[in-house]
């Protein structure tokens, strides 16, 4: 039989559906590696800077962070980069921010230190603009991948702007994905017309899987 320190040891995933649990909580899981945040709208920066998460799960052993229920801030996205530096994917439901947000974060020391220590190459978001898919690629300069969880007026946009020469040279994106895209071949054949004007992409895949629309390039 498992005594409870061996079960909470093989604990990997967690959910936080009250902020305040976390101040009652006394048993530590230090091999969490995905962790979820499932309530809404707190001081984002406070929850990921307080002792209790800390006591709580191993914030450096953490890959995947998803936060489904509220919209974060750059400023807010920088703080939890800086909290939690190995995390892989990030999970988010938007972001809301303003140019003059994202041009002050730019000249900051923050967006130097948090581009340079943190290591995201997927990320996951459910509303988005060109101006927000901009900075996320230039806070995260690892990206890889980029799922889109609804379709939006903007997609095409990004698209044509993830797939530009010059996102090329300064990013290692190269592929994404959307769910819940319009079930004809408008948007497919607007994205494959897309790719094949740009010259200096040599090879790509584009196809549909379980009603998830993918294309990758190269």
């Amino acid at each position: 039989m498992c005594d409870a320190g061996s079960i909470r040891h093989a604990v990997r995933y967690i959910t936080i559906n009250d902020g305040k649990a976390l101040d009652d909580c006394s048993k530590s899981f230090p091999n969490v590696t995905q962790l979820t945040i499932d309530f809404y709208r707190i001081a984002c920066s406070t929850l990921f800077t307080s002792n209790a998460l800390g006591r709580t799960i191993s914030v450096t052993h953490l890959k995947k962070l998803l936060i489904d229920r509220y919209y974060l801030t750059f400023n807010e996205i920088a703080d939890v980069l800086l909290y939690i530096p190995n995390i892989d994917t990030l999970g988010i439901k938007g972001i809301s921010t303003t140019a003059k947000e994202i041009s002050t974060l730019r000249k900051s020391e923050k967006f130097l230190l948090v581009s340079e220590q943190n290591k995201v190459k997927n990320v996951i978001i459910s509303n988005y603009l060109l101006m927000t898919i901009k900075m996320l690629i230039d806070l995260c300069p690892e990206l890889q991948h980029l799922s889109f969880n609804t379709f939006h007026k903007s997609f095409i946009e990004i698209v044509r702007y993830l797939l530009s020469k010059n996102t090329r040279k300064f990013s290692d994106i190269s592929s994404f994905s959307l769910r819940k895209f319009p079930l004809d071949n408008k948007l497919m054949e607007k994205v494959k017309t897309i790719v094949q004007s740009k010259k200096h992409i040599d090879d790509y895949s584009l196809k549909v899987l379980q009603n998830e629309f993918y294309l990758w390039w190269s």
